[in-house]
């Protein structure tokens, strides 16, 4: 087994057996690999947190619940700026880049905590 610096892979092993346990899907290579797929996303956006009960787990969700918005919002302003978005936004593209700005920095914020804190996002 790798080492990734975490306990990333024990998590996805646990919730793979309750499936597994719980459910009839198949064995098969290409279903675990799917299965280790989804797996994976699920624990980076923090939906495995009943494997994984401390702090680490409250900064990973919220770092990537932060990071889905912002990549939402960067393709938004992409498109406004663009010309190519299918709806007519209530605000200025420049309040968007604003907000957009802001997330960024939060984002840089929780990257920089978690490498001083040692949590692998």
């Amino acid at each position: 087994m790798v080492n990734c610096g975490d306990n990333r892979l024990e998590i996805i092993q646990k919730a793979k057996e309750d499936l597994r346990e719980s459910t009839n899907i198949d064995s098969s290579l290409d279903e675990m690999a799917v299965l280790d797929n989804i797996l994976f996303r699920a624990w980076q956006m923090g939906w495995l947190d009943k494997y994984e009960p401390d702090y680490k787990k409250r900064m990973k969700k919220e770092y990537w619940q932060l990071k889905d918005r912002y990549d939402k919002l960067h393709r938004m302003c992409i498109k406004y700026e663009a010309g190519t978005l299918d709806f007519t936004p209530t605000c200025s593209l420049e309040l968007l880049k604003e907000q957009k700005g802001a997330m960024g920095n939060y984002l840089h914020c929780l990257e920089v905590r978690a490498q001083i804190e040692g949590v692998v996002l």
